[in-house]
């Protein structure tokens, strides 16, 4: 893994490249965001970055303005391979990163120098789910570490953890991507068409990993295909028929969270045609003639109601109100 290979993130990429150019290599990050930003990715990608064998100052063949590692070293094919003596990965297999886990395979083993390397990288992945014992045990080394270790936690929630934990790590936050970028790259190495990959970048939120599971999803897909069929006969269905509907996606109360998304998406289009009449920018492209239609039907007034129906109908999800009484109601809303 190389920097080059991550998308966005300049910040972060930035901010470690200037760390190893110049010998300022703190011994202890978090890098922290939610799952799928890229956390595992920009470890791996620093790790390679600290132990490659070319230098860190080798950049890019031809442009030397451009630092990442290699990618053809020895060094950089065993972290690539995950077989590199002097990168370790921190596992668990509990609810919980036990204190056993962090002293078994931190603590007691930090001491002993790096084996073929100039580091010795220890990469501790849901690191949020430490207890405060395991925290504490790894206060301790993060006190006097080694001046060869390098601990890299990687958190979807950085604040769980304690407040002397927290003071003597670098924390970097991972950051949405563009729309755009996450679309370019779907279409790119996914060979999406613009508009699903358009679908799959806003579902995301900027997430590159929510967005590729999505894509390889055939769970998504038929979530976006029960929308399609609900809007293109969503207007004047007697309620025995929403009822229907309603149970038949209620057996999946776990995937309703994921239609629900889908049908703010929906509307959304419905509400972008009608304010500015640009079908290339429609998630649901391949659905125009419906959302046309819709947009000339619905007032801003009535979208905007629906939206809010739709952020009740998953609030009352959440607090375990029965799936097909909510979704009924919402369909009916979004009938009239």
């Amino acid at each position: 893994m190389r920097f080059s290979e991550i998308i966005g993130q300049d910040a972060v990429k930035n901010h470690l490249i200037s760390a190893v150019r110049s010998g300022k290599i703190r011994s202890a990050y978090i890098f922290d965001g939610e799952e799928g930003s890229g956390k595992m990715m920009a470890a791996r990608a620093f790790a390679s970055f600290i132990l490659c064998e070319n230098g860190p100052y080798s950049g890019v063949p031809g442009n030397e303005n451009v630092f990442d590692s290699c990618g053809e070293c020895p060094s950089c094919k065993r972290i690539m391979h995950d077989n590199s003596p002097d990168v370790i990965y921190v596992t668990h297999e509990k609810t919980v990163v036990s204190v056993d886990d962090i002293r078994e395979q931190l603590s007691d083993t930090i001491s002993t120098r790096p084996y073929i390397s100039k580091k010795k990288i220890y990469i501790v992945d849901d690191a949020e789910k430490m207890n405060n014992q395991a925290q504490n045990a790894l206060l301790k080394t993060l006190e006097e570490p080694p001046d060869y270790a390098v601990i890299i936690l990687l958190s979807k929630n950085a604040w769980s953890f304690l407040p002397t934990v927290l003071s003597r790590c670098v924390k970097l936050s991972m950051k949405p991507l563009l729309m755009e970028e996450v679309q370019a790259y779907l279409m790119k190495n996914k060979a999406l068409p613009d508009y699903m990959a358009r679908l799959f970048a806003m579902f995301s939120q900027g997430n590159l990993g929510k967005a590729i599971n999505a894509a390889s999803d055939e769970g998504f897909i038929e979530k976006r295909g029960a929308v399609v069929e609900l809007m293109r006969s969503i207007k004047g269905k007697p309620l025995y028929e929403y009822s229907k509907k309603a149970a038949e996606l209620s057996s999946d109360k776990e995937g309703l969270q994921q239609f629900f998304d889908l049908l703010l998406l929906w509307y959304r289009d419905v509400l972008l045609y009608k304010s500015c009449r640009d079908e290339s920018r429609l998630c649901y492209r391949d659905e125009s003639f419906t959302i046309r239609q819709q947009a000339k039907d619905l007032s801003f007034q009535k979208i905007n109601s629906i939206f809010d129906a739709i952020d009740e109908a998953k609030m009352k999800i959440g607090f375990n109100v029965r799936p097909d009484v909510t979704l009924t109601e919402l369909f009916s809303i979004c009938s009239t």
